[in-house]
């Protein structure tokens, strides 16, 4: 359908545009997104794990996976993403005006088969999963710092399968299966 309820405490209702849902989760065709308009989702979080099955083939440009942003701005977010032309998992994530702190993890999932990818964030440090293995992190920019939701303030949304800022760019290509999103590392 066009809208469904998350199945957190919350139960936030998250709009559907145009990703198609299949037997193994939702299709994605580069322009579609799920999305929810919420002020500082999970604000008081300092730590936790996104967790997502993904599937993809395509890296001409960054595929997001999960982002939560500042619609007005474009300097306030966490984004957990395949990078373009390696197809390998990165964290973004930047409070207002502070540094980008931008990490990479080493497998390309980019490969048309699914994988259990999270990003955990121990509130100091960031950790990637690629099929439950520990990925070696390089910093890009900033610090392996654990930033997460509570350090990124003015928020007002979430994303599946695009990154909604001013625009909605980056979107994924392929397929997303379950998304979980949560307190504990």
């Amino acid at each position: 359908g066009t809208t469904f309820i998350s199945d957190d405490a919350f139960g936030h209702t998250l709009t559907v545009t145009g990703a198609t849902w299949g037997i193994q989760g939702r299709t994605f065709d580069g322009d579609d997104v799920i999305s929810n308009t919420v002020s500082d989702f999970r604000s008081s979080d300092s730590q936790g794990t996104i967790m997502a099955w993904v599937r993809c083939n395509n890296v001409t440009d960054f595929r997001t996976i999960f982002a939560s942003s500042d619609i007005a701005t474009d300097t306030s977010f966490i984004r957990f993403l395949i990078k373009d032309t390696s197809g390998i998992l990165h964290v973004y994530q930047q409070n207002a005006n502070d540094i980008l702190d931008s990490v990479l993890g080493t497998t390309n999932v980019a490969d048309n088969k699914w994988h259990l990818v999270a990003l955990n964030s121990s509130g100091s440090a960031y950790t990637i999963f690629v099929d439950g293995i520990s990925e070696a992190l390089t910093v890009l920019s900033g610090t392996n710092s654990g930033d997460w939701f509570a350090d990124t303030t003015l928020r007002d949304n979430i994303t599946i399968g695009a990154w909604t800022r001013t625009t909605s760019l980056q979107y994924f290509l392929g397929s997303i299966g379950e998304v979980i999103v949560y307190s504990h590392t």
